[in-house]
């Protein structure tokens, strides 16, 4: 299911956005820290976790599940 949304983009004309992605605030936020300090790169987010982590850690955390 996607939201009908129409937002003001920076020019301030209309959009309806078609990519919608379901995280916690907190992550957004822990992934903002992490570009302003130029670390993000390899960054996943690992929904098992609810969280970021490091690349190929995702996948080695769902084949212990």
């Amino acid at each position: 299911m996607q939201p009908d949304i129409t937002v003001k983009d920076r020019f301030g004309k209309l959009i309806r956005p078609h990519e919608w992605y379901m995280v916690p605030l907190n992550v957004v936020d822990e992934l903002i820290t992490h570009i302003e300090k130029g670390d993000a790169e390899g960054l996943v987010y690992d929904p098992t976790k609810a969280a970021l982590v490091r690349k190929g850690r995702a996948a080695k955390a769902q084949r212990l599940s």
